[in-house]
């Protein structure tokens, strides 16, 4: 148990600080296209922390927390959802200042539209890195077959040279066509 508190105690700490992976929000910013890309980094952030949740990876930022040490599965596994969950409620705060700025304006004749039209611009920003970062994700490596077994069923003698065939692959399997 001591274990897992010393790790929440040091996402908690990554979480809070400067220096993490979190984006620091500051409400004195009005500027509504920082907001917008703050929104893109922080949806891209959380994607990539669900693209290694499916593959099976650690990200850079787990690796972190865990230092020289290599984190088993189950905590990589927990570490990516809990930072996932972080980046989402980020954009969500994002967002609500969002509107709330956009609601401030006094230029604008429709502020719905105003946010609205923020919200495709930060669509647009999230999809553009997202493609620009999604090619650079590591490539889940392929693991080599290991040989495999060959069971013969029935009493019918196989030659060595076949046998040695069928251990290979099912797609090896195959009559040769002559």
């Amino acid at each position: 148990m001591n274990y897992q508190l010393a790790h929440i105690l040091i996402l908690l700490q990554c979480i809070s600080s400067t220096q993490g992976s979190f984006n620091c929000f500051s409400p004195s910013f009005q500027d509504p296209a920082i907001l917008a890309s703050w929104i893109a980094v922080s949806t891209c952030r959380a994607r990539v922390a669900s693209w290694h949740l499916r593959q099976g990876t650690c990200p850079a930022e787990v690796q972190m927390l865990f230092g020289m040490m290599s984190p088993s599965f189950g905590h990589t596994k927990r570490m990516c959802r809990i930072l996932r969950s972080e980046w989402y409620r980020q954009v969500r705060c994002y967002k609500d200042w969002l509107r709330v700025m956009c609601d401030q304006d006094v230029h604008r004749r429709n502020n719905r539209d105003s946010y609205r039209d923020w919200c495709k611009t930060s669509k647009s920003v999230t999809e553009t890195l997202w493609n620009w970062i999604r090619p650079q994700l590591p490539a889940r490596k392929k693991q080599a077959s290991s040989e495999g077994r060959f069971l013969n069923l029935s009493d019918v003698s196989v030659p060595e040279k076949i046998q040695q065939v069928l251990q290979k692959d099912p797609k090896f399997s195959v009559e040769p066509t002559l």
